[in-house]
């Protein structure tokens, strides 16, 4: 996730991108939130050119019919969580563990 010009981007890239798509997802909302002319059909679109790297990968098979569709957002969001899933605190400290 980086930020360029206000913008933040989403890869899936981090070790627990689980928790970065949480964080992301919550900057993503509370700015589309403040964009004054943005219509439900511009959201999925616009969200998918924030995403890069394995996160890009995992919806770009995704139109820009589906995406402009009024279930566009809510479909993109549902790849992006099942693809990048917050670890629960077990999960990381059984991989900590691991790694030790």
């Amino acid at each position: 996730m980086d930020d360029n010009k206000g913008l933040k981007r989403f890869n899936g890239e981090d070790d627990d991108s689980g928790k970065q798509l949480k964080k992301w997802r919550t900057w993503a909302l509370a700015k589309m939130a403040t964009m004054k002319d943005l219509q439900k059909a511009q959201r999925g679109p616009w969200l998918f050119t924030l995403l890069e790297g394995r996160a890009w990968d995992a919806c770009e098979h995704f139109t820009l019919e589906q995406l402009a569709s009024e279930d566009g957002e809510k479909n993109l969001w549902q790849v992006l969580s099942d693809r990048f899933p917050d670890k629960e605190a077990t999960d990381l400290m059984g991989e900590a563990l691991g790694e030790a």
